[in-house]
């Protein structure tokens, strides 16, 4: 096609005439008719016509929740993307945008460097019960020890004056120090853990092989380390079950065989004092049950037998004589 005659203007008048040629035949045409043409063309030019056949202005806003390619394209005009992506696509299929409760963020593994310090965003997230950007293994480090989130509100509104503070529950990544469970092997006759030496140990002065809970104080700040009441065993029968129970002030504490496994497994139950309020694995334990391990044994609070106390190793739990040397391994409510 070739058009062998233009006016020399920009614009052309009502009598300028167009003359294309097209195969040696020449056709032309007065610009008052092409106007009166063009102005008839009205609607939509469908995709077979070189249009898109779009009514109105297309976006970028992208639905993942639609089921029909006409419906994934809004007409809104904003790019984005809106819509549940669903299970059969990759998604989950749920909007998990008010997900702000204890319950979700117990069911999620993240493992995220949080920083070097505990900051008042991340305590107001705790302290609202929301507890935005916070996740299970998610972990700060602070003075030299990985501090990890083990679970969120692992007891709220528990004890005989009910804990009403939301809280998360910190682990070390590894045994902090060792020492021995106890100074004798008679572990039931001198009180269990109630009366135990490390948990004298736990409550000390913070140094090199003692006070776990200072050291806890030192890394989150007085205030935001909770204290709570806990049920434990106050007497033993000869072969070192519990018979009897009572609360008692807690704060920075060993974990019980419950709370690491989900299960009593070698410990004398004895009718559930040494199980109390700890009646749940904690969340990081069931999702990575792989962190149970330090390459080290740590020490558990419940007993055995009359002459031996519970501690994890390689995994496993076990029970060794208590004046042998065991990982310090505790847990704290932050808040």
């Amino acid at each position: 096609m070739q058009i062998t005659s233009l006016p020399a203007t920009s614009t052309l008048s009502a009598n300028d005439v167009l003359a294309v040629e097209v195969n040696g035949v020449t056709y032309k045409i007065t610009a008052s008719t092409l106007a009166s043409m063009l102005q008839t063309i009205s609607g939509t030019l469908s995709v077979a016509n070189g249009g898109t056949g779009i009514t109105s202005n297309p976006s970028m806003l992208i639905n993942l929740a639609s089921a029909t390619a006409a419906g994934v394209f809004q007409a809104s005009p904003r790019p984005g993307v809106t819509g549940l992506l669903p299970l059969a696509n990759g998604g989950l299929g749920k909007d998990f945008s008010a997900a702000t409760n204890a319950g979700f963020h117990n069911s999620i593994y993240r493992g995220k460097n949080l920083g070097t310090s505990f900051t008042s965003a991340q305590s107001a997230a705790i302290a609202a019960g929301t507890f935005d950007d916070l996740f299970v293994g998610d972990y700060w480090v602070i003075n030299g020890v990985n501090w990890c989130i083990a679970d969120f509100d692992t007891y709220y509104q528990s004890g005989d004056t009910a804990l009403a503070t939301h809280h998360i529950a910190v682990v070390p990544q590894s045994n902090m120090y060792t020492t021995a469970w106890n100074e004798s092997s008679g572990v039931g006759a001198s009180g269990g853990y109630v009366g135990s030496a490390i948990r004298t140990n736990l409550k000390a002065a913070s140094g090199s092989s003692a006070g776990a809970e200072a050291k806890y104080i030192d890394a989150f700040g007085d205030s935001h380390v909770l204290s709570y009441r806990a049920y434990y065993p106050t007497t033993y029968d000869s072969d070192g079950v519990a018979t009897a129970g009572a609360w008692t002030d807690a704060r920075v504490e060993l974990l019980s065989e419950m709370e690491a496994f989900g299960s009593p497994i070698w410990s004398a139950m004895g009718l559930g004092y040494e199980v109390g309020i700890g009646k749940r694995q904690l969340s990081i334990f069931k999702l990575n049950p792989t962190i149970q391990n330090t390459g080290s044994s740590w020490w558990l609070r419940n007993l055995r037998s009359s002459t031996t106390a519970c501690v994890v190793s390689r995994g496993l739990p076990v029970g060794i004589n208590p004046t042998g040397n065991g990982g310090v391994r505790p847990f704290g409510l932050i808040s």
